[in-house]
This record gives C-alpha cells, structure tokens and sequence, in this order.
C-alpha cells in the first residue's frame, strides 16, 4: 500500500485523525464475484465530535495463497484479511 498516496498530513494543532467511512454501495459496479467493499478516508478534528467506532485491525502483508475480498479506499485496492471483511458485512 503506498500511504503517500492514501495519506493526508494531519494537523496535530486541530487534534486531527483519520476515519475510514464504510460507504453503503460500491463506488464501482460489482464485478461478477460481488467481492467488492469500498472505503472514504476522511480527516476529522476531534474537536467537531464525530460519532465512530474502532476496530482493531493491522494491515499487513498477505501471502499469495491467502484469499482476500476486493476492498478499495478511496478507489484505491487495498488487501484486507477474511475477518475484517465479514465484520464489515454484519456492521
């Protein structure tokens, strides 16, 4: 993943983080196997409130023998693992 591309820098002064907002539809049609989750990351200031919930979750690398759905933030591909994905689907 190149965080260059998917990261903002934060302002530390606004007491910024960064969401990943779950949309409700593919941003893209759904190819043939319907595998497809897709991602906004947005910057917030804490100072605003915001209603959000955590998931501990760690990117990491995958073998090539491990299946993963198609998750994509911000139309970019992003590997997830099984488990973050089926927790997805019930959220």
């Amino acid at each position: 993943m190149d965080k260059a591309l998917l990261y903002q820098p934060l302002d530390t002064d606004s007491h910024e983080i960064r969401l990943l907002r779950i949309l409700p539809v593919p941003v893209i049609p759904v190819e043939e196997d319907g595998n497809r989750i897709d991602f906004r990351l947005e910057i917030v200031s804490l100072d605003t409130s915001p209603k959000y919930f955590s998931l501990p979750y760690e990117w990491g690398k995958y073998g090539s023998e491990q299946p993963y759905p198609k998750a994509f933030v911000n139309l970019r591909e992003i590997p997830v693992k099984a488990n973050l994905a089926l927790t997805i689907a019930r959220l």
